[in-house]
């Protein structure tokens, strides 16, 4: 099977969702820095089961160090961004039940809620919790060609034991267990065509972010 580097049917919106709900996680606390960390998805559309390659990076800001078993509260804050209306030629009429996994690492997630969001469509965004992963899931229908903005995640840790540290990643490890899935409609051959599901996993499963824990 022919692999292809950011085609496919539903290789641009499930770049663009992924970049805007986990470009940035920031976590309140003293002696924050900033660091940006490049990653790769491979990701397969169920659609043709094109695969393709997504790059990019994250910036993320978090505290260098915290106490064992503080409580401390952290963000995930989307920029805008504008659902393709069309790809490869082939027209895009909307995107959705989208679900996006990010785990935890070394703390224990106490709550996680969504808030603001803009031009979603008519579902309601979700956040769920189970164990040390939180999944948002944005059903939309999020237009192809409009503008939106993704909600913030709101989450309160509680860090582990001395030593560790905490961190955040892209769950997922193939195509049958990804951390990201997306749906697309799109019009081939005259007709509108609901994809099933397009799944894509971190290759090399990067730390988002990075707390040392005294």
């Amino acid at each position: 099977m022919k692999k292809k580097t950011l085609l496919g049917t539903l290789a641009v919106p499930t770049a663009a969702a992924v970049f805007g709900i986990v470009s940035v996680l920031t976590t309140a606390g003293p002696a924050s820095a900033a660091t940006t960390t490049p990653f790769s998805l491979d990701c397969q559309s169920e659609l043709n089961s094109t695969q393709f390659t997504l790059t990019d990076s994250m910036t993320s800001t978090a505290p260098t160090s915290v106490a064992a078993g503080a409580t401390f509260a952290a963000s995930g804050s989307a920029a805008s961004l504008t659902v393709p209306a069309s790809i490869g030629g082939l027209q895009v009429q909307e995107a959705g039940d989208l679900t996006l996994q990010i785990q935890v690492n070394n703390a224990t997630i106490l709550n996680q809620t969504l808030s603001g969001g803009t031009n979603l469509g008519t579902g309601t965004p979700s956040i769920t919790r189970s164990g040390n992963v939180v999944t948002l899931t944005i059903p939309g229908p999020l237009a192809g060609g409009s503008l939106v903005k993704v909600p913030t995640i709101n989450f309160t840790l509680k860090a582990g034991a001395s030593g560790g540290v905490v961190s955040t990643q892209i769950v997922g490890s193939s195509y049958d267990d990804p951390g990201l899935n997306v749906t697309s409609q799109i019009t081939q051959d005259d007709a509108t065509v609901t994809s099933s599901p397009a799944a894509c996993f971190a290759t090399d499963s990067p730390l988002l972010s990075s707390t040392h824990i005294n």
